[in-house]
């Protein structure tokens, strides 16, 4: 998102410019305006676009996509600028202003951490607004008013997905891990038990008695069928946010550039200059497996590196087919973990990647995300390799790079590749509510139901839903203390 340079008067505040992006979501244009001194507020102006949006209204699925926008800050003090840090907003609804067409809203848990900008009627197509605002609360963040300041603006697309009841399971339970309802007769390996409904947030009893929930779990890590799923574990009854494509390497950069050296260091395999993104350092010599994360500027103890996109190994950074949008592959739970706490989000259960997924329609055995049995593989070489705009030569029901690879491809695509202004939730892959790719490109992490600790490790039973504060530990670790593995663990994919 491009930021720009602004004098108020007495007042100077400095911003960045640069431009970034998710998916093909743009922010422009920033300015900071309407300040107040006495009560330490200023409003940051900026212009947000992005393609594909939608508002159902009371229409099914009745949801819509947004943008989650948040900002960070760096000031000038003692002959350097700082470490970047998250900006507070206003956590009231109307401190903030809308452009016409557009509702923006402090969100669910109204942290003062971000706020959702969305349609505010019924349609869809491209969104394009100017002049929004939303109120900084600097002095709450030590600012003082006469020291300069740098300022980023991200965005990341959304969907919002509304409360109401769901089914969860196979209809045959035939698959490994499957939850169902228990009969009071369970025996491993039976077939057609019904799938289980989630009717509210309140505590869920796991076990073999007539109607409690229960799962297979014969071969791998797929769960140790004890409970109860505490109440403050999110089942996905209650409304919320999920974004709507995988993190894509355009936004982990974004993420990268705003660490220290340590944090950055603990982030990404390419610790030296030149190398890419892979699972250890000091990182590989050429992308792998279509990764285009590149080091430009080695971190060097807590001194910030620089990082940028090279996939077509041209030499010439942050071009249009560097890959910025291709989803990141490379990351561990931690990894994503701490993207999560950074941008004041957290991860997603098990129970509402089902919510997402199938909506509150019944299950279909052994469907995908987007409610069938069909399956298309993109093959072939895509078109417009590393670009805004790249595709899959392939098309057909159920769509998706599966298997980790298309034939050609050696990797992940553009994540929401196959989705355009035309086609429907079949022939794009989408779920029920509109999030894309939950199944294909790259794997969902997700947090389990089962397993609840595991020595001084928290479990996934003790998540509580809690959401990231914008800040990292030291060492670049998210520092959420009911997030399960927030800063243990090396499992990578790839």
């Amino acid at each position: 998102m491009t930021k720009i340079i602004i004098f108020y008067i007495i007042w100077v505040l400095l911003l960045s410019t640069s431009t970034a992006f998710a998916n093909n979501l743009e922010i422009e244009n920033i300015s900071l305006t309407d300040k107040d001194s006495s009560g330490n507020t200023y409003d940051i102006e900026f212009d947000i676009s992005w393609d594909n949006s939608w508002y159902n209204g009371s229409a099914a699925p009745d949801n819509y996509d947004a943008a989650w926008v948040f900002a960070k800050f760096s000031k000038y003090s003692g002959g350097s600028w700082s470490e970047w840090a998250h900006c507070t907003l206003s956590s009231s609804d109307t401190d903030h202003v809308a452009p016409a067409g557009s509702t923006i809203d402090t969100g669910l848990t109204t942290t003062g951490k971000g706020v959702f900008i969305y349609r505010d009627a019924p349609g869809n197509g491209s969104n394009n607004w100017d002049n929004a605002q939303i109120r900084w609360e600097y002095g709450t963040d030590g600012v003082e008013d006469f020291e300069n300041v740098r300022i980023k603006v991200f965005g990341i697309e959304m969907v919002y997905v509304p409360q109401g009841p769901f089914y969860i399971g196979d209809a045959d339970n035939d698959q490994e891990g499957c939850f169902f309802t228990a009969d009071g007769s369970f025996v491993e390996d039976e077939v057609g038990l019904p799938q289980y409904t989630i009717t509210s947030e309140g505590a869920i009893t796991v076990g073999t008695s007539s109607g409690n929930l229960y799962y297979d779990a014969e071969t791998g890590s797929t769960g140790d069928r004890t409970g109860p799923i505490p109440a403050a574990y999110p089942k996905g009854y209650n409304a919320f946010y999920v974004m709507k494509y995988e993190l894509a390497q355009g936004q982990y950069v974004d993420f990268l550039n705003t660490l220290n050296g340590t944090q950055q260091a603990n982030r990404v395999s390419a610790v030296t200059a030149g190398t890419f993104m892979d699972a250890t350092a000091p990182g590989a010599g050429t992308p792998q497996t279509r990764n285009g994360i590149v080091c430009d500027i080695a971190p060097a103890g807590s001194k910030a590196g620089v990082y940028a996109h090279n996939l077509d190994e041209d030499g010439v950074y942050n071009e249009s087919t560097d890959g910025k949008w291709i989803a990141c592959n490379w990351l561990s739970w931690m990894d994503g973990a701490a993207y999560a706490d950074w941008a004041a989000l957290r991860p997603y259960t098990e129970l509402e990647f089902e919510k997402v997924a199938r909506g509150p329609q019944l299950v279909v055995d052994d469907e995908y995300a987007w409610g069938s049995t069909d399956l298309t593989q993109a093959e072939g070489a895509v078109q417009s390799s590393g670009e805004e705009t790249e595709v899959a030569n392939t098309t057909g029901n159920g769509l998706c790079n599966y298997d980790g690879v298309g034939t050609d491809t050696g990797g992940p695509l553009r994540a929401g590749f196959a989705a355009t202004g035309l086609t429907n939730r079949l022939q794009s892959g989408g779920s029920y509510y509109g999030a894309m790719e939950l199944s294909g490109n790259l794997m969902e992490r997700l947090v389990t139901v089962g397993n609840d600790t595991s020595g001084a490790e928290i479990g996934g039973r003790a998540f509580d839903g809690a959401h990231g504060n914008g800040i990292l530990s030291a060492g670049g670790y998210s520092d959420v203390a009911t997030w399960p593995g927030y800063n243990t663990g090396t499992t990578i994919v790839d």
